[in-house]
Formats: structure tokens, sequence, C-alpha cells
């Protein structure tokens, strides 16, 4: 510390060994400009772009180290001078001489014993048969699919009033659906539930098996009695369809299947049958299924009713909107009307 016209100063003291400094930066900087020429020199080895800044870049670190000394700055150009170094060395790196480089060598070094032949072929195997089991599992799925189809068809045949019904409410839940992945639902609804949805649709009246014909083909309305044995194909579906998967691996699919037969005579309002759910209670695909289910019992022949006409039967949904069905599934299906009287030709 200095102290002078009453100021205080810092005075900077260095050693012997400093003056090594200016040395050693001196060279470097020296060094980087011969590594420069020679690089420019054979610059069909190296970008031409890289050798030219590279240069640039020493010029001005050594006009600013000449610079500084001659005007007196306290600068310190150590950091620069490991830059500019480390720079030149890249330029080494790049511009390695046609001579050299035709003494390079690439050796490759590999096992080819009987043991790594055997691990090669284990794993060959495996890849071929990951194949097999895939195209295997898809097979059974389509199987699955065949045999859900086949058996709700029968379970329909058994049913003189409602031919077709099977076919045209699948039809309708997976035009639905596929509105609804293209709508708010998609947050809630994704591709693969989607799909279980729309494969699970056939199952909705298997529980109608467990009716007696009497009942299930009877050419006119229920009585009291005979409604609340018709009633009971929604439960006695639920039981049917848990049972013919219970050994099923996929868990989920069977859950929806079960729900959709289940609930899908279920209400908004509660008033449904067979468990009196509310609202949200009531499972989605459920929820889904009763639309399908209703309108293609609307714009149907049925023995005990009339044919309505699309705008008949579209009313009738909006109108039941809040009250049987999910308001804002209800909205959607309306808006997916064209797409599902499509279906009907």
């Amino acid at each position: 510390m200095v102290i002078r016209d009453g100021y205080t100063f810092l005075k900077r003291e260095y050693g012997p060994l400093h003056l090594l400094s200016p040395i050693y930066i001196a060279i470097t900087l020296g060094c980087g400009l011969l590594i420069v020429a020679n690089v420019l020199r054979k610059k069909k080895h190296v970008s031409y772009f890289v050798s030219v800044g590279s240069l640039c870049l020493l010029i001005l670190c050594s006009a600013t180290f000449v610079g500084e000394r001659m005007v007196g700055l306290k600068v310190e150009l150590l950091p620069i001078a490991y830059t500019v170094c480390a720079g030149g060395i890249l330029e080494v790196c790049y511009s390695v001489p046609e001579m050299y480089r035709k003494k390079l060598h690439c050796i490759r070094i590999w096992d080819d014993t009987p043991q790594q032949q055997y691990l090669k072929l284990v794993e060959q195997y495996n890849e071929e048969l990951g194949v097999q089991v895939k195209e295997k599992t898809a097979r059974l799925v389509e199987v699955q699919n065949d045999i859900i189809v086949s058996m709700a068809s029968i379970v329909e045949n058994r049913d003189n009033n409602t031919g077709g019904h099977i076919r045209r409410t699948s039809d309708v839940v997976r035009a639905f659906v596929e509105h609804l992945l293209a709508t708010d639902y998609s947050s809630t609804l994704t591709r693969e539930i989607a799909d279980q949805i729309i494969k699970a649709a056939p199952l909705h009246d298997f529980g109608k098996i467990a009716i007696p014909d009497s009942i299930l083909n009877k050419p006119g309305k229920f009585v009291s009695e005979e409604y609340e044995i018709m009633k009971l194909h929604a439960k006695k579906g639920a039981e049917i369809v848990a049972r013919i998967l219970q050994n099923s691996d996929d868990l989920q699919f069977k859950n929806i299947a079960v729900n959709v037969a289940h609930y899908h005579h279920e209400k908004w309002d509660g008033t449904g049958y067979p468990c009196g759910l509310v609202q949200e209670e009531i499972p989605l695909e459920a929820r889904i299924m009763a639309l399908a289910d209703v309108f293609d019992a609307l714009v149907s022949n049925r023995v005990h009713k009339g044919q309505f006409s699309f705008d008949e039967a579209f009313g009738i949904i909006e109108e039941s909107s809040g009250s049987h069905f999910d308001p804002s599934l209800c909205k959607a299906f309306l808006q997916c009307r064209l797409q599902i009287e499509t279906l009907y030709g």
C-alpha cells in the first residue's frame, strides 16, 4: 500500500520469475503464427475459412500485446495467449500433411470364436422370436374380436325385434368415438381406450341370452312384470361377459366390456337401471353406448313402435340431454349427425 498526497494506492510488485511471463506469451504467439503460416501453405488439407480466421486472431492478439506494452496498459493477456495456443493446436489437427496421413492405419479387432458365434445366433433367434410373438399376438386379438362379434350375433338372432342392431350400434359407436377423439374429450379418451370401447360395443346386449324367448320375442309392449325381467339383461350380461373374459390378460378391456353391458341403460339423472347411477358415476363407455343404443332404437322398426325420422330421433336425443344423457356427450353426438346418418344410408 502506498500513501501519496493523502491518498492510498495499491502498488503491484512482481518477483524475478514474473519476467518470464511476457517471454512465454511472445513465444506462444510466435509459435501460433508459425503454425497458421504452415497451415496456409498446405491449405488444401484444411478449411480456408478456419485458417484465415485463426490468422486474424493471432494478428489481433499480437497487436494487442505489443500495443499495451507501448502505452503502458496493465492488461493481462495470458488468457488470450492460452486461447490462441489452443486454436493453433486445433489447426495442427486439421492440417495433418498428406504424407503423414498415408501412414496412418485403422485396425479392427473382433472376437469370432465359436462362443461369440453362438451368442450372435441366440441374439438373432431372439429377434426372430420377438417378431413371431408380435404377429401371433395380433392374430389372437383378431380371432378374439371375431369370436366376440360372432357370439353377439348369435345372441341377437334370438331377438326377432332387433335385427342388425349389434352391427349398427357398433358402427355408430365407432363414428362417435372417432369424433370424440378430435374434440376436448381427447384429454381423457385415449386412442387405446377408444379402440377398446369400439371392440366392446357388440357385447352391450349380451345378457339377452338369459331372457326367456316368450318375453324377448313378445309381439307387443311388456307388462310391468315382463319389463322387470327384461331389465335383468343388463346385470346378466355383465356377469356373462365377466365369466367369458375372466382369463383375459387385458384387464382394461375386461372392465370396459363389463361396464358397457352393465350400465348402458343408466340415465344421467339417476332414473335408469339396474343400479340407478347418477351423472359421472356412470362409466364413460356406458354413457357413449347409451346414446348409440337409443338412437338405433329410435330410427329402427320395432314391434311396439314405428320408425322415427332422423330429425325426430335427433330431436328426442337433444331433448333428453341432462336427463337421459350426459349433456356434453349429447352435444358431441349431435355434432357428428352427418357421419351417423351416412351409416344408415
